[in-house]
């Protein structure tokens, strides 16, 4: 729907919905349409063929691209619904559902519709391994008030696939397993993975990963040595929306919050609120919540009023910026210094070496793992979210401040907010 159609149907439907805080999914969903039609499309094979695509696709970004609502919008897109006969479930799993087998083999039955039978092939799977490597039990849900003892179980993922299959759990039916935030994935979850990786149980499962853009080193090098995975496909990387699409997304949202609707809203605004946000959906949250601010205390969203939604967006921006900084710990602070030379040489990219020489290897590489910075071609480092580097300029000039008037014996001040 068009920007004007979207005003003209907001004079006759008015929802009132709040903003969805940063973990959920938008109200209104824009762009992504190459990325998920490839993913339809290979799953609709998968349905057709009865084959799984074969291997992990991961899905990589910069922090705040919008890697979780792509995850959670092909999940609504497919999940409960039928091809080629064939019935599809999707689920998003936390990097910590892999990490144990009997978890992760129940919930891929629960996914079925099949728990009981879950339970009993995760029981037939440990008499004939003769393994006991968990005591206790699991629930599996039986019915609307029955709970069933799992038991003990095997550890071995692959055999309570191919018994999954051998009992006919998978007939008519097909999966899609997504894992985001998957560079947080534990040892124990890459064996599991690997598993769920190579498939040699043939089940139709399409696997797709979600992490930042150092999520296939860490797959394939685990810290601790051990093997990795091997063979993994090429990844999507996921840039930030076009304008046309941001601008989309703002009036999307817009209207399903109940704003749209205001004659004060243009397009105009729009296009500003969208500029600002670079296209990041992490950032068209606090636009859109400037918006939202901006609309319910002045009726409109032009002149003073959209300046106001616009200064409410820096602010989360720049909140969302120190976030990232602060999970960093307090090596973020060595980043001031790469800034300031990369500032002060007119350059958005440095040498990995030259950046290690600056502030320390174990620094770069917290950079990248936290997503601050990313790998470019010939061995190279930026800033990898838009306007970041300008935000890490400008806080370097202000904390070299701070820290002159603290020699001084005055009191600096931090600045929050930076300018567009």
């Amino acid at each position: 729907m068009v920007y004007d159609e979207r005003i003209a149907a907001s004079n006759t439907v008015v929802i009132q919905r709040p903003l969805p805080d940063e973990r959920q999914p938008p109200l209104y969903f824009a762009g992504r349409k190459n990325e998920l039609g490839m993913l339809e499309s290979e799953l609709d094979v998968m349905c057709a063929t009865g084959q799984p695509p074969g291997g992990l696709l991961v899905v990589q970004g910069v922090p705040g691209v919008g890697k979780t609502q792509m995850a959670e919008r092909y999940k609504r897109l497919v999940d409960d619904g039928q091809r080629d006969g064939v019935s599809v479930r999707a689920r998003v799993l936390d990097p910590d559902g892999l990490s144990d087998t009997t978890s992760l083999f129940l919930n891929l039955c629960d996914m079925l519709g099949s728990e009981a039978e879950g339970d009993e092939i995760a029981e037939v799977g440990d008499r004939r391994s003769g393994a006991s490597f968990r005591a206790g039990f699991a629930g599996a849900s039986a019915g609307m008030s029955t709970t069933t003892d799992v038991g003990r179980h095997t550890g071995d993922l692959g055999m309570l696939l191919r018994e999954s299959q051998a009992a006919g759990l998978w007939q008519g039916k097909a999966l899609v397993l997504m894992i985001d935030e998957l560079q947080r994935i534990d040892e124990d979850g890459i064996d599991r993975l690997a598993v769920l990786h190579m498939n040699t149980s043939h089940c139709p499962i399409q696997l797709i990963g979600f992490g930042l853009q150092n999520t296939i080193e860490v797959l394939a090098n685990p810290p601790s040595g051990r093997p990795g995975i091997s063979r993994l496909r090429s990844p999507i990387t996921l840039d930030c929306l076009s304008r046309e699409d941001a601008k989309d997304a703002i009036a999307g949202n817009l209207e399903a919050m109940g704003r749209l609707s205001n004659s004060g809203v243009t397009h105009e605004g729009v296009a500003a609120l969208a500029e600002a946000s670079f296209g990041f959906p992490q950032h068209i949250r606090g636009y859109l919540h400037g918006a939202d601010v901006a609309i319910g205390k002045h009726g409109h969203l032009q002149g003073s009023a959209l300046d106001e939604a616009l200064s409410i967006g820096d602010h989360a921006r720049s909140a969302y910026y120190d976030r990232r900084l602060r999970a960093m710990g307090r090596d973020s602070v060595k980043l001031h210094s790469l800034a300031e030379n990369m500032a002060a040489t007119q350059r958005a990219k440095v040498t990995r070496t030259f950046a290690e020489d600056e502030i320390g290897i174990d620094v770069v590489a917290a950079a990248i793992g936290h997503g601050v910075m990313v790998e470019g071609d010939l061995d190279t480092l930026e800033f990898g979210i838009p306007s970041f580097r300008t935000y890490m300029i400008e806080r370097s000039r202000a904390y070299r401040n701070e820290m002159a008037l603290d020699k001084a014996g005055q009191k600096g001040i931090r600045p929050t907010g930076m300018s567009r």
